[in-house]
């Protein structure tokens, strides 16, 4: 749990950060105060005593000055106002299930999942798990091969998956794919790889990845000018993605999935047309390679500002700004008979309401009983979506969806979600001025 407050009066308690071990000693705990006949409340307060990461919302309270609050403040002596995210320290032996279950349907993900390292060396400002998932940990080559090893023993699934943020950074991928390689090729099981930081490391997977399934590859780009990635701090150049892309053609790949954010700061016009641009070149550069144009599917998301991340105080930008944005890209694919590039887009009322209510308070969870009761249900669906029902529920409780969406946090006020867990405010603060300056570059 990263932003808790607006559902907090429904739950009890929230585990902060990684809950292998936490919710065992948490678990534990509980069945302590069971068989001494403990109330609940006490076995809850011995638990928020006990343990940094638990945060129990019944024992604290906020006092207000407007929007603003003013003070966090337990209500019972003795209690922390300040949690630390709980973390698996060992996570070369952390829980794996071996034998996942095989649906009797074909599911969407048909293959063995392996989270190979956790945490990512990146600090990419918009990002809540990367200053989140802190340490970075790896797991060693030996236990993530047998564990494929037992996993397919058990499904049979075709297909391994290594799974990580940035699996790029994973310390002896060369050596990880060419033992799985050796296992797993002669029984025609082929390798996965995730969404992938593009850099020097990028160009070299396709040689490595022999058994990756070559119907596509997924890099999120992010921004398509490099001005943009400084300020959102993601070091990729051009001349490496080019490079990148152009050794996956020559290694057989046909199709690219490349992922965009519209909405950062200091963004202009241009910086949204050079998107479609960008997938252009790379969708001809295959030209060279191959003979033809390849197939570029761009997904294009709405930047919601998250809690715990640098850009967590910038107010996300107006529903016209990115009708008007959508509207720049579909034009400008237009104009340059981009027929290979195809462009999905986020809902961008969704978006909207996840930066109201991912950076609220507990005063939301009125609006979101309000919601609920009035048919708000399985709302990630696009046609359970109903925009207007939360539209109504903000407006009954005096409230403006556009208004809490678009906030501006003042940095010196306290955040709603500051006192759980996550990188110390002045850490954060130091990256967004970071991000301010590169800006006026």
């Amino acid at each position: 749990a990263n932003c808790c407050e607006p559902v907090s009066p429904f739950f009890d308690a929230f585990i902060l950060g990684e809950a292998e071990q936490a919710i065992i000693d948490f678990v534990e705990l509980l069945r302590r105060h069971k068989k001494q006949g403990s109330a609940k409340k006490a076995a809850l307060l011995d638990a928020a005593k006990k343990f940094n990461w638990l945060y129990v919302p019944e024992f604290y309270r906020f006092e207000y000055d407007g929007l603003k609050i003013k003070k966090f403040i337990a209500v019972v002596e003795g209690l922390p106002t300040r949690f630390e995210n709980a973390v698996v320290e060992d996570f070369e032996n952390s829980y794996v299930p071996l034998r996942p279950i095989v649906p009797f349907v074909e599911a969407v993900h048909e293959r063995i999942s392996i989270e190979i390292m956790r945490g990512c060396p990146g600090r990419c400002r918009f990002c809540q798990a990367s200053f989140c998932r802190r340490p970075v940990r790896f797991r060693s080559i030996g236990k993530i091969v047998e564990i494929a090893k037992q996993a397919y023993a058990a499904t049979g699934f075709d297909t391994v998956g290594l799974l990580s943020l940035s699996t790029a950074d994973y310390p002896q991928l060369e050596q990880l794919t060419g033992e799985l390689r050796e296992y797993f090729e002669p029984r025609h099981v082929g390798i996965s790889l995730p969404s992938l930081r593009v850099d020097k490391q990028l160009a070299m997977l396709p040689q490595l990845a022999t058994t990756v399934r070559k119907g596509g590859l997924t890099i999120a780009v992010e921004a398509a000018s490099e001005k943009l990635r400084r300020i959102i701090n993601k070091p990729l150049k051009d001349e490496d993605l080019f490079a990148a892309v152009e050794r996956a053609y020559h290694e057989g790949f046909g199709k690219i999935k490349l992922y965009f954010m519209v909405g950062f700061p200091c963004e202009t016009q241009a910086d949204t047309i050079q998107i479609v641009d960008l997938c252009k070149a790379l969708a001809d550069l295959k030209r060279k390679v191959r003979g033809s144009a390849a197939e570029i599917n761009a997904a294009v998301s709405w930047l919601v500002p998250k809690a715990h991340t640098p850009f967590g105080w910038l107010n996300q930008q107006s529903q016209q700004y990115f009708l008007e944005a959508r509207r720049l890209l579909i034009e400008r694919k237009r104009q340059l008979n981009a027929k290979t590039v195809q462009f999905k887009f986020h809902n961008i009322e969704r978006s909207i309401l996840e930066s109201a209510i991912g950076r609220g308070d507990r005063k939301l969870a009125d609006v979101i009983e309000y919601a609920w009761k009035n048919g708000a249900r399985f709302d990630l669906w696009d046609d359970c979506f109903n925009y207007q029902i939360w539209q109504k529920a903000f407006e009954h409780f005096g409230m403006n969806i556009d208004s809490l969406a678009q906030r501006e946090f003042a940095r010196d006020e306290i955040l709603p979600w500051e006192h759980l867990g996550g990188p110390k405010k002045d850490y954060l603060l130091e990256h967004y001025a970071a991000a301010l300056a590169q800006s006026s570059l």
